[in-house]
C-alpha cells in the first residue's frame, strides 16, 4: 500500500527535506485539513502459472475447489429458513438465481463451477448450519419448551416433565381447536396411533385422532420416554384432565399390549378395538404355523375368515391431517356460503360434508327406477323394498336410541342412506331425512362445523381448558455420551486383517432369548418366584439402559449407515469421459412387501409377470360343450337394483395421469376423442378406477396378461373382468352367483375367451366333470364397430353398482365424452343411460369343463 501527497513532494531524498515536508504537512492538517490532497495505491504481485506446483489453478478440477459465493450461500440459508427441505427444490432455485440474477444478460458459468453450483454435500452442510441456528438451545430441552410455550396459543394445554434420574420424560400438548374437535367427534371412536424413529431421540410419539365430518384429525399428542403401561396411562390421564367431558365409547389401537392395557385401565367403560392390519397379520401367522394343523388349507380358511369379516364390517380410507387450516378449508368449501348449491340438490343436503352429499345424491338417482308398488310398509318406520339380489331388503328408520338399518351391502359398507332408503323417501309421503332416528341424523359427522362457518360461533369453555406450564429447571440434565477413543496413527507396515464385529448376530440371539422368556412367563404359577423374576428383569433393564447411546438423559435413535463402495485413488476429472459412466439402476421394490391380506397376496403372486407375446402354447386349459341354447328374457324380470348419478360431484380436470401401472398419453386421448377402437391401455385404466372405487369386487386383471395364457388368480368373491377376444371387448362377471358374459355385438364364445373364463372362475366348477355354466347376453347392440370397449366399461360400472345391464339402455353418443371425464377426474361414475323401453335381449348358454393338466382334453357335449 502506498499513499501519495501531491502538494508536499520533495526534490531530494534527504533527512532534512523529509523533516521540512513533514512539518509543513502537519501545519496544513492542523490549519485546514480539507486542502490536503492524497491518493492511496495498492500494489499486488501474483506468481506466474509456472510457479504453482501440486495443485491446479485452471480447468474443471480447479473450479471444483473454489469456495462458495457468499450470495449463493445466503440464498440457501433463506430458502432453508423459509421451509425448503429437498435438495431438488434448493437446486432449482439456485439455477434460476444464478442465471436470472447474478448473470443476467451474460453467459452463465458452467455447472462444474462449485462457486455458483455447490455440490449436494455443500448444500446439506449449509442447510444443517441454518437449521441449527434456529434452535434456541442445543442442550437444554426444558429451556426450549419454555421458549416455544410462550409462542403457542393461550388456550393451549401443555404438560412437560423432563427426564431425570428419578423421573421419566412426559410431554402432552393440545391446542384449543383440538379440544373442541375432541369434544364434538371424540365421544364415540378415538384412535391411538404410535410413531417411531421420527426424530433423533428414540422415544415414541403418540397421536390421538378422531373421525371428523370431512377427514381424520389429530386432536392431541404426547411423548413418553418408554412404551410402558404406566407411562401411557399417565399421559392419557393428563388428557382426561385437559378434557373433563371426554368419555369415548370405543378406542382403536395397534397390536400393542402396553397400549391396550393402558386404555383398559384408564377408560374402563370404553371398548378397545384392534385395527384390521394386525388382525389380518395374526390370522396369516397363525395359519402358517404347522403345529396349528391348518397350514395345508390356510387359503381356504383365510377366505372363510375374510368373508365373515367383510359381511359385517366396513371399508374406510384413512386420511389424516394435523393442521386446523385443512379442516376449516374442507368445511368452508362444502358450505352454501362458499358457492351456491345447484337447484337439483335437495334442501336437506345443503351445508353437509361433500362426501355425504355425493353419496346420497347418487342413491337418489338410483331410487328413481323404483315404483311405488316396490315399497311396502311393514310397521311404523319399517319398510320392505324390492331388490334384484335378494327377495326384498328390510330397512328400519330407527328410534331415538336405535340406529337406522338396512340389509343391503351398501348400508353395511358406508352406513349412509342407500338407494332403498331413498326410494322410501321418494314414494312414501311424509318420509325423509327428518324421519331418521335422532341419534343418527344429528351426528356431527353429517353436519358442517358452525364455528368454521362463522355463523353461530359458540365459545367452547371448560373448567380446566388451559393448563399452567410448569417446567422445573432445577433438574440437572447431564450428558451421558461416552467418549470415543482416538484413532491410532497409521503406519506403513502391513496390518493384520480387521476382525469383524458380531453385533448383529448377538442382537438376534438376545432377542430370541427374550422371546422365549416372554413365552415361559405365561406358564409360571409361583407368585413368589414371579416377584423375584420381576426384580431381576428390572435390574437387567436398568443395566441395559446405561449402555444405550443417549443425549443428555434421552436415548438416541441410531440407524446403521449404508456401506459405500470402495473407490480408487482420486484422479483428475476428464470431461470427455463423463458421458461414458453407467447409469445407476435401482431395483424396483415390491409394492406389497411386508403387507398382509388377500389383496397383498394376490399382488405378490402377480407382480412383474413375464409375458412373451410371440409364444403360442400348444396346451389348452378348457374344453367346452358346443351346445347353444337360445333364451329370450321375459318382461317379468326383476327391476333395477342400483344406479349412480349422471352428474355427480366432479373434480377439476387435471389431464390424464397414472392409473396403476398404466399411463394414458395424448395419443390415447386422441383415440378416445376421434371415435377409434379402444386399446388395452384404456380398458386397464378404467378397470383400475373401478378397483379403487369398489375394493370388495375382485377381478379387474390386466387384459394383456389374461389374454396370453397367463394363469389368473381364481376369483374367490364377486368378480368383474374385461376380456380381449380377437379384436373385440367383452365383459364377464360372477355378480349374483352365476357366470355371465356381456357382449355388445352378438352372443358368442371364442376359444380364447373359454380359456380365460375357466382360469378365472374355476371355483364355480361343479359336478363330476367340473362343468362351469356360462350365460352370454347381448343386452344392447352397439352401433358401429369401434365402441365395444365403451360398452364393456359401462357394463362393468353398472354391475359394480348392482344394476343389471339388461334393464337399462346406454346413450352411445355420450359414452366417449363421459369416459374421458372419468379419466380426467380419476373417478368412475355411471354412464349416461335411461330405462330400457323393451326387452329384446339375446341370450345363449354354454357348458365349460375343466380338466387335469396331466391328461388330455375332456370332451363334453351337453344339450
Amino acid at each position: 500500500m502506498q499513499m501519495s501527497l501531491f502538494n508536499f513532494q520533495i526534490t531530494d531524498n534527504t533527512k532534512s527535506k523529509k523533516r521540512e515536508a513533514s512539518k509543513a504537512l502537519k501545519a496544513e492538517i492542523a490549519a485546514n485539513p480539507g486542502t490536503v490532497e492524497s491518493q492511496v495505491q495498492f500494489h499486488t504481485v501474483f506468481p506466474s502459472l509456472e510457479e504453482h506446483k501440486n495443485h491446479p489453478v485452471v480447468g474443471p478440477v480447479a473450479e471444483l475447489r473454489e469456495g462458495i459465493d457468499p450470495r449463493v450461500e445466503q440464498l440457501i440459508v433463506n430458502l432453508t429458513l423459509a421451509g425448503a427441505r429437498k435438495l431438488s427444490e434448493i437446486r432449482r432455485h439456485l439455477v434460476m438465481y444464478v442465471e436470472q440474477d447474478l448473470f443476467r444478460d451474460e453467459t452463465p458459468p458452467p455447472q462444474t463451477r462449485r462457486r455458483y453450483h455447490p455440490t449436494d454435500q455443500d448444500i446439506r452442510n449449509i442447510m444443517t448450519k441454518a437449521k441449527e441456528s434456529m434452535r434456541e438451545s442445543n442442550n437444554d430441552l426444558g429451556a426450549n419448551v419454555q421458549i416455544l410455550a410462550s409462542r403457542w396459543e393461550a388456550d393451549s394445554s401443555l404438560k412437560f416433565r423432563p427426564s431425570a434420574e428419578t423421573t421419566q420424560l412426559l410431554f402432552c400438548y393440545q391446542t384449543g381447536w383440538q379440544k373442541r374437535l375432541m369434544h364434538i367427534y371424540g365421544q364415540q371412536m378415538c384412535l391411538l396411533d404410535a410413531t417411531y424413529r421420527t426424530c433423533r431421540y428414540s422415544v415414541p410419539l403418540f397421536f390421538l385422532c378422531v373421525r371428523a365430518n370431512v377427514s381424520y384429525v389429530v386432536v392431541g399428542l404426547f411423548i413418553v420416554q418408554e412404551e410402558s403401561i404406566a407411562a401411557i396411562k399417565e399421559a392419557l390421564h393428563v388428557f382426561k384432565d385437559f378434557n373433563p367431558n371426554w368419555h369415548p365409547s370405543h378406542f382403536m389401537v395397534d397390536f400393542s399390549s402396553a397400549e391396550i392395557a393402558a386404555l383398559e385401565e384408564e377408560f374402563q367403560e370404553s371398548k378397545v378395538l384392534l385395527c384390521d392390519f394386525h388382525r389380518e397379520k395374526a390370522w396369516v401367522q397363525w395359519c402358517r404355523k404347522r403345529e396349528n394343523g391348518v397350514a395345508d388349507v390356510q387359503d381356504a380358511l383365510l377366505k372363510l375368515l375374510r368373508g365373515y369379516v367383510l359381511s359385517t364390517l366396513t371399508f374406510k380410507k384413512l386420511c389424516s391431517s394435523f393442521l386446523s387450516s385443512r379442516y376449516t378449508q374442507l368445511n368452508v368449501r362444502s358450505s352454501s356460503l362458499f358457492s351456491e348449491y345447484d337447484a337439483h340438490v335437495p334442501k336437506f343436503l345443503w351445508d353437509r360434508p361433500r362426501g355425504v352429499v355425493s353419496h346420497i345424491r347418487s342413491r337418489l338417482q338410483g331410487a328413481l327406477l323404483y315404483q311405488e308398488k316396490d315399497v311396502t310398509a311393514v310397521s311404523s318406520g319399517t319398510f320392505n323394498v324390492k331388490s334384484e339380489s335378494k327377495p326384498t331388503t328390510h330397512q328400519s328408520f330407527g328410534t331415538c336410541d336405535i340406529m337406522p338399518s338396512c340389509t343391503c351391502k351398501d348400508w353395511m359398507r358406508h352406513k349412509l342412506p342407500c338407494k332403498h332408503m331413498c326410494a322410501v323417501f321418494h314414494h312414501v309421503p311424509g318420509c325423509g331425512w327428518h324421519s331418521l332416528a335422532r341419534c343418527y341424523k344429528d351426528n356431527p359427522i353429517f353436519s358442517l362445523d358452525e364455528e368454521c362457518l362463522a355463523q353461530t360461533r359458540t365459545e367452547y369453555s371448560e373448567g380446566n381448558s388451559s393448563e399452567s406450564i410448569t417446567v422445573p429447571m432445577d433438574v440437572p440434565l447431564s450428558c451421558g455420551l461416552p467418549e470415543l477413543p482416538c484413532d491410532e496413527e497409521l503406519c506403513s507396515a502391513s496390518l493384520p486383517p480387521r476382525k469383524r464385529q458380531n453385533k448383529t448376530k448377538l442382537r438376534r440371539e438376545c432377542a430370541s432369548i427374550l422371546r422365549e422368556v416372554t413365552d415361559l412367563t405365561y406358564h409360571l404359577q409361583d407368585e413368589t418366584y414371579l416377584e423375584h423374576l420381576k426384580e431381576q428383569l428390572t435390574n437387567i433393564k436398568d443395566d441395559m439402559r446405561q449402555h444405550v447411546p443417549h443425549d443428555d438423559t434421552l436415548p438416541l435413535t441410531l440407524t446403521p449407515k449404508k456401506r459405500k463402495a470402495e473407490s480408487g485413488h482420486e484422479t483428475e476429472l476428464d470431461p470427455g469421459q463423463s458421458g461414458t459412466l453407467p447409469i445407476k439402476r435401482v431395483p424396483q421394490k415390491h409394492p406389497f412387501t411386508k403387507r398382509v391380506g388377500h389383496h397383498a397376496e394376490t399382488m405378490r403372486a402377480n407382480f412383474r409377470v413375464s409375458l412373451n407375446l410371440e409364444t403360442v402354447t400348444d396346451k389348452e386349459d378348457v374344453s367346452v360343450c358346443m351346445a347353444e341354447v337360445p333364451i329370450t328374457l321375459s318382461d317379468e324380470d326383476e327391476k333395477v337394483d342400483n344406479i349412480c348419478p349422471e352428474d355427480g360431484e366432479k373434480k377439476a380436470n387435471t389431464g390424464f395421469e397414472h392409473f396403476g401401472k398404466t399411463m394414458l398419453n395424448e395419443g390415447d386421448k386422441n383415440i378416445l376423442q376421434t371415435g377409434q377402437w379402444l386399446t388395452d391401455r384404456h380398458i386397464n385404466c378404467a378397470q383400475q378406477l373401478l378397483k379403487n372405487e369398489y375394493p370388495f369386487i375382485e377381478g379387474f386383471n390386466d387384459t394383456i396378461t389374461l389374454a396370453h395364457d397367463q394363469a389368473p388368480v381364481p376369483a374367490s368373491a364377486e368378480c368383474i373382468q374385461a376380456h380381449h377376444v380377437e379384436g373385440h371387448w367383452v365383459l364377464s362377471t360372477s355378480v349374483g352367483g352365476n357366470i355371465t358374459v356381456y357382449d355388445s355385438l352378438r352372443p358368442s364364445m371364442k376359444h380364447s375367451l373359454r380359456q380365460q373364463l375357466v382360469g378365472l372362475y374355476r371355483r364355480y366348477a361343479s359336478g363330476e366333470n367340473c362343468v362351469i355354466p356360462v350365460t352370454v347376453i347381448c343386452a344392447q347392440t352397439q352401433r358401429g364397430g369401434n365402441d365395444c370397449g365403451l360398452f364393456a366399461v359401462a357394463n362393468a360400472v353398472a354391475l359394480a353398482e348392482g344394476i343389471s345391464p339388461v334393464d337399462i339402455s346406454f346413450k352411445q353418443s355420450s359414452m366417449r365424452l363421459h369416459l374421458e371425464e372419468c379419466f380426467a377426474t380419476g373417478r368412475v361414475e355411471m354412464f349416461p343411460h335411461e330405462k330400457a323401453r323393451q326387452t329384446n335381449t339375446q341370450k345363449t348358454t354354454y357348458q365349460l369343463s375343466t380338466f387335469c393338466k396331466c391328461l388330455e382334453y375332456i370332451s363334453l357335449d351337453h344339450p
